[in-house]
């Protein structure tokens, strides 16, 4: 639903960050990574790659 291609990978890497960042808030282990795992995703997805990001670098820009 986002565009990213492939979508399969990204879907497993999005659902692992958000279980282990999940579990590592829920134990209260290695704080404040859990909660930064979890959100992490959703906070690059709603930035951006940023200004000095690699895909900025090389002008890959995904479709709209």
């Amino acid at each position: 639903m986002l565009g990213l291609k492939p979508g399969r990978p990204w879907a497993y890497l999005a659902r692992g960050s958000e279980f282990g960042g999940g579990v590592l808030a829920a134990l209260g282990l290695a704080h404040p990574v859990g909660p930064v795992s979890v959100i992490g995703s959703m906070a690059i997805i709603l930035g951006g790659p940023g200004k000095w990001s690699l895909d900025r670098a090389l002008g890959i820009q995904l479709p709209a």
